[in-house]
């Protein structure tokens, strides 16, 4: 039982890393620009710590440990949802809670899988979805 939900797991938290991996660079500008005033550049600044620590996370988990996994999946969204609060452009700042939300709602799938629930494979599969859409866009934004 427990090699099957880490071999679910595997694969959407796998696509993750990879997709955050790719979001990493990006353009500079003055992530400290007073509110009002962020440029895309600086937006982009601003998250891009954020996306590359949570590569970091995603790259660094024990797949074998679904638990340890949605706990990660849960402090990236926090961690998202706090880099919302340092972006007032637009084009970036509308991207974010939907990305926090998918993080939270992977890391509640990933939790109910490591508890036996494999119903949750869908609820991953679309959490996963969404997350590269956002992580997608984020990137055609910041390219």
């Amino acid at each position: 039982m427990h090699r099957v939900i880490a071999r679910a797991s595997v694969v959407p938290l796998a696509l993750i890393a990879l997709l955050l991996a790719g979001c990493a660079g990006g353009p500079s500008g003055d992530p400290t620009a007073p509110a009002g005033t962020q440029d895309l550049a600086a937006a982009c600044a601003s998250v891009r710590d954020h996306v590359a620590d949570a590569t970091a996370r995603l790259q660094s988990l024990d797949v074998t440990d679904p638990q340890a996994a949605a706990q990660a999946m849960s402090d990236v969204a926090a961690d998202l949802a706090d880099a919302g609060a340092a972006v007032d452009n637009p084009e970036i700042g509308e991207l974010l809670p939907g990305l926090a939300s998918g993080f939270r709602s992977a890391g509640d799938a990933l939790s109910a899988i490591a508890a036996g629930d494999l119903s949750r494979l869908p609820a991953l599969q679309e959490a996963t979805a969404g997350i590269r859409d956002a992580l997608a866009t984020f990137a055609d934004r910041c390219a």
